[in-house]
């Protein structure tokens, strides 16, 4: 037997240490770390959503004072008003405000110069026809004639001429609109009246003063 026979021999003989056993345990009692990852969704989303938040404060600065702001209502103008003696119609008095075809005032009509007991009307509507007249309606809520009762007053500027129109029953069917009840009188006169001069009176004692 050579002498490097006799040295591996005595090398098979030595006792190696179990090291494989000692990684396994080391791996098992070493906590494990996932591999971290960027998540880069989240960041986006939110940069989005910054974005839309933005738009929405910036549309709401611009238009915010207007939407669903209503529009201011047209506030009421005086459409006539007067105090004055018109042949056997007198005192009459009058205010009347108008939005439209609407309008707001009362009139009172005494029956004769002097009288203790005018009739009293809640105006309601206006028309004013192509030629200037300005007709202004109502019905009555006091005095001689039953409440409910059609009366009103026509108007011409320039020179000032007046009608009253409070004789109770009209000839032309009655109608709870205001409106149609100004267009049966003034077809009425018109009809029987070859001219306004006629049944519009200018001799009026007092004063008239017309809206815009």
């Amino acid at each position: 037997m050579t002498d490097m026979e006799d040295r591996f021999r005595s090398l098979d003989r030595v006792q190696m240490p179990e090291l494989w056993g000692e990684a396994t345990l080391r791996a098992v009692a070493e906590p494990q770390v996932a591999p971290q990852r960027t998540n880069y969704v989240l960041p986006v989303g939110l940069a989005t959503a910054a974005i839309v938040i933005a738009l929405i404060v910036g549309l709401g600065m611009l238009w915010g004072p207007t939407i669903g702001t209503p529009a201011p209502s047209p506030s009421p103008a005086l459409l006539a008003r007067g105090t004055f003696v018109i042949r056997d119609w007198g005192p009459v008095e009058f205010e009347a405000t108008r939005e439209g075809s609407s309008v707001t005032g009362r009139m009172e009509i005494g029956m004769g110069r002097g009288s203790e007991w005018p009739i009293t009307v809640d105006l309601q509507c206006t028309r004013t026809t192509e030629d200037g007249l300005i007709m202004i309606g109502g019905y009555t809520d006091g005095g001689l004639h039953p409440d409910g009762t059609f009366a009103a007053i026509a108007l011409r500027r320039a020179p000032v001429k007046a009608a009253i129109w409070a004789y109770g029953s009209p000839p032309w069917t009655p109608t709870t609109d205001c409106l149609a009840n100004l267009d049966g009188w003034l077809t009425e006169e018109r009809t029987n009246h070859p001219t306004d001069e006629i049944w519009l009176r200018d001799d009026i004692e007092g004063t008239v003063e017309f809206g815009p």
